[in-house]
């Protein structure tokens, strides 16, 4: 299936507004030295490729782990930024946390920060989609360690019994939080599990960056076309620890190994394909740069929600 210039710019576009939002709030947090955040510098091309190339309608099941996902779902980075920050102005008007990324207008209306109930709210998406026959898909991305959940292998299950749309998207870095793939996995890797549910399923790196979005493009129109689930495992390199926590210094992109980070490479095979140029670059991540900057000052500017306006909100 042909990917077009416009496709392969907008997703380098999400990555490399995902990265330079992760870059600063690292700093932030490290400067007020309070909050923990779960960095995805190193791997935002997997979920900016998919979410990119979905439609405006399908449903993301996001994970809390990185912002490339929702932002190439169309959420602006100013909510996100809002949420991080509790101000009203956030997705969930500032009462939720590191996950809270919500907008059912992008078709993200909501998931769990307990590691496996993701899977279900996805089900019941699909289920309802299939009902109404809307020929929506549904994306849930997950981890490795999440993959070890009983609610995991239900959810294949039921999806390749009942016929549903569901991308499953398992990016695995291959140490869960610090526990290696091996000690938790019977299988080499979670995508061989699709064999016993009956439904396929695949293995990508994300170092190689066309052939991995070239793939998610087929793979988003068949389970359109087809009707049927597919687990998609994006092999990655988690850079960073399981989260940024205090007394950490921000890890920058530029600091990752050339050869290594998935966005470095993204860049080299889009020049070398001539599909853009370094001066067209150069001006993209100016454009991002002080984008992401605007909203920062923005957002920090903005009155904090305040602990009568917290639970107001609740209550409504």
């Amino acid at each position: 299936m042909e990917l077009f210039k416009d496709e392969l710019l907008a997703i380098y576009e999400n990555c490399i507004k995902g990265r330079f939002l992760d870059e600063r709030i690292q700093e932030i947090y490290y400067q007020n030295q309070k909050g923990v955040f779960f960095s995805s510098i190193g791997s935002e091309l997997g979920p900016a490729s998919i979410t990119t190339l979905l439609k405006k309608e399908d449903y993301l099941v996001p994970r809390y782990r990185g912002f490339a996902a929702v932002i190439g779902k169309g959420i602006q980075i100013e909510a996100i930024i809002g949420e991080l920050f509790r101000k009203k102005t956030g997705t969930t008007k500032g009462i939720g946390d590191v996950s809270s990324y919500r907008n059912p207008n992008y078709g993200v209306p909501g998931y769990s920060t307990i590691l496996g109930v993701s899977f279900s709210i996805a089900l019941g998406l699909a289920l309802s989609s299939k009902i109404k026959q809307e020929k929506r898909i549904v994306t849930v991305f997950f981890g490795d360690g999440e993959s070890t959940r009983s609610t995991f292998g239900s959810a294949l299950n039921l999806a390749s019994l009942w016929n549903l749309p569901i991308f499953f998207v398992c990016e695995n870095n291959k140490i869960s939080s610090s526990v290696p793939i091996e000690k938790i996995s019977a299988t080499e890797t979670i995508a061989q599990r699709a064999k016993g549910y009956n439904l396929d399923g695949e293995t990508i790196p994300e170092i190689t960056p066309i052939l991995l979005i070239k793939r998610v493009k087929e793979i988003i129109h068949n389970i359109r076309e087809k009707q049927r689930p597919f687990l998609l495992e994006i092999m990655q390199t988690r850079f960073t620890s399981h989260f940024f926590g205090l007394g950490e210094k921000p890890l920058y992109g530029k600091n990752l190994p050339q050869n290594q980070d998935p966005l470095a490479l993204f860049r080299r095979e889009l020049l070398a394909d001539q599909m853009t140029t370094e001066g067209e670059l150069e001006l993209l991540h100016q454009k991002v740069q002080k984008s992401v900057d605007q909203a920062l000052m923005q957002k920090q500017a903005e009155k904090e929600l305040s602990e009568e306006e917290f639970f107001s909100i609740y209550h409504e």
